[in-house]
């Protein structure tokens, strides 16, 4: 039996489109509550606003900080947590990361990485990794081109909990695929 598909389609269809191409998994992982909150970064003060009234609209709480972040959670208390502990000077990456709803393995394996880090090691971690039988669904390479199925780096590249939240996408993809607004991710379907 087919798993039914609950998605506010129209939603996501409203969202700014000057977005990161990245942002936008972030909100189809956000609007199919497998990720509580986002943070993002956006420069654009138009793109600010826009996106300030698309989570008036709907219902959801929006915070800034002076370094461009953007929070979008269900509520202020959440958002007001996740822009503190993304704030704080102490190491945070592991409890940023479950706030944004990674994978505790994730978490941990981020947390040893160091935030300074994350990128270096996510490069030379797309590098080395084989992502086969399955797990190319959670190949975070295509992450900054707007076609990935996470929005986090795996732990490994056969990560199950990384695996889940692909498919989890994957399956609101495949639902939507003659939506034009789910054309980046047409990669995994064809």
């Amino acid at each position: 039996m087919d798993k039914k598909i609950v998605f506010p389609i129209k939603i996501f269809e409203r969202l700014p489109g000057e977005l990161y191409k990245s942002n936008y998994i972030d909100f189809l992982l956000f609007l199919t509550r497998l990720k509580p909150a986002i943070r993002i970064k956006i420069v654009d003060e138009s793109t600010k606003q826009k996106l300030k009234i698309w989570c008036l609209t709907n219902q959801f709480s929006f915070l800034s900080n002076e370094n461009n972040y953007i929070y979008v959670a269900p509520d202020k208390d959440t958002a007001n947590w996740l822009q503190k502990t993304d704030d704080a000077y102490e190491p945070h990456e592991y409890e940023l990361g479950r706030l944004l709803g990674y994978p505790k393995c994730c978490c941990n394996n981020i947390s040893s990485v160091g935030e300074k880090n994350i990128d270096e090691w996510e490069d030379n971690f797309i590098k080395n990794s084989n992502f086969a039988n399955g797990f190319e669904v959670i190949n975070p390479d295509g992450y900054k081109e707007g076609y990935a199925l996470i929005s986090h780096i795996p732990c490994s590249s056969t990560c199950k909990q990384s695996l889940y939240i692909a498919k989890e996408a994957l399956n609101i993809v495949i639902h939507y695929k003659d939506n034009k607004h789910f054309d980046r991710w047409m990669r995994w379907i064809t």
